[in-house]
């Protein structure tokens, strides 16, 4: 149903009537690029350390969105890359993971020291 500025409303076939005298029950597609994005609650998002040694995170972190989960896993990656150059080598990584423990990414342990100066 589309509406313009005489206060027609335009229903199905092309047909027009008075917006006072549309019918009560209307059934309307909404195309989904006209639906309106609103914010997403909060999720809950894991980080493991996956790779030689393995630990999981049992608490989680909350996050408003996938990027900001992968945002935050690559700051995790980063700072144990940082604290422990050793880990970083092939294999080792952070693996984000949802609430349904689907694996969402996978992130190279990394540290903008390794292998370089400090």
């Amino acid at each position: 149903m589309q509406h313009n500025s005489q206060g027609i409303a335009r229903i199905g076939m092309g047909k027009e009537q008075p917006l006072d005298r549309a019918p009560q029950r209307l059934t309307v597609k909404v195309e989904p690029s006209y639906v309106p994005k609103l914010p997403k609650a909060s999720s809950r998002f894991f980080f493991h350390l996956a790779g030689e040694i393995s630990a999981h995170d049992v608490i989680g972190q909350e996050c408003a969105s996938t990027d900001e989960a992968k945002a935050h896993g690559e700051f995790i990656a980063h700072r144990i890359g940082t604290e422990k150059p050793e880990m970083i080598r092939e294999g080792n990584f952070i693996s984000v993971r949802d609430e349904q423990d689907r694996e969402l990414f996978q992130i190279p342990l990394a540290s903008s020291f390794a292998g370089g100066n400090l």
